[in-house]
């Protein structure tokens, strides 16, 4: 496929995000009914996920429509009906499949057609820029051997614009990734291949005409990279240019930019 494919399949997979983020976290996907799942305590037919964690084999596990971060263990009354074998040896990993669920909410909020969502931030999930330092430093030796969290650190360094991000393209290169892991290789499409100002439509076909929706992920992602620029490396050799970015990113109607102006004027 050519970049440009790789593109047009990004923007699609971003935009219809599926429940759990099975593609991106190395799950598989489960379609019981309510009537399938032994104990109750999740409803598959008003729209909660069933999660077969393929990645590490840890068996499966349910994922709230209504909340993405309650996830918890599930049992089927009957696994081999959907083609589950959960026999098998489990594969340890650093980082848990559901805690890689729970870090993509952040990004996820990103591309999600509610207007009165302005924002996302990988600070909904982490407490400081310095757990996320840690947690790269800690994770990236895992990379070899597990694509998926490769993928997601590829995600949250390209759309943060942060200067890491070729470091973990460099890894997930080097280790074939690109060529195993089909969303590894759309994300580095998108992210080599396109422009900051590169916008993805977010507008829903039930309401094609409504002009609120236009630049709607440009706007968030201008607020993403004030959060991440404006916090994350106070002290720490500002980079202003990618600062600047996030300021001229979207010019018009940002609700940011009296904050950017102030922080750009007090921290110069």
């Amino acid at each position: 496929m050519s970049s440009a494919d790789d593109i047009a399949s990004f923007e699609s997979a971003v935009v219809h995000w599926s429940v759990g983020h099975v593609d991106w976290v190395g799950g598989v996907q489960v379609w019981p009914s309510d009537r399938d799942i032994a104990g109750g305590g999740l409803y598959p037919d008003s729209g909660d996920a069933v999660v077969y964690d393929a990645r590490g084999r840890s068996g499966l596990m349910g994922v709230h429509h209504d909340n993405l971060s309650d996830i918890h263990p599930v049992k089927l009354k009957s696994a081999k009906k959907f083609g589950i074998t959960l026999r098998q040896k489990n594969i340890p990993r650093r980082v848990p499949t559901e805690e890689l669920i729970r870090r993509y909410n952040w990004i996820s909020t990103l591309f999600i057609d509610w207007l009165h969502v302005d924002g996302a931030s990988p600070f909904d999930h982490w407490p400081t820029p310095q757990a996320i330092t840690a947690a790269f430093e800690d994770e990236c030796q895992d990379f070899a051997h597990d694509p998926h969290l490769a993928l997601y650190w590829l995600m949250h360094f390209g759309l943060c614009l942060d200067p890491r991000y070729a470091e973990v393209a460099d890894a997930v290169r080097g280790h074939g990734h690109d060529q195993m892991v089909e969303r590894v290789r759309l994300a580095l499409a998108f992210f080599d291949h396109t422009e900051v100002s590169h916008d993805i439509d977010l507008i829903p076909r039930y309401n094609p005409l409504n002009k609120d929706y236009s630049r709607l992920f440009l706007r968030r992602r201008a607020n993403l990279l004030y959060l991440n620029w404006s916090q994350s490396y106070r002290g720490d050799g500002q980079p202003l240019d990618l600062l600047w970015q996030s300021v001229v990113l979207y010019r018009a109607g940002d609700a940011w930019a009296i904050r950017r102006a102030c922080w750009l004027r007090n921290n110069l």
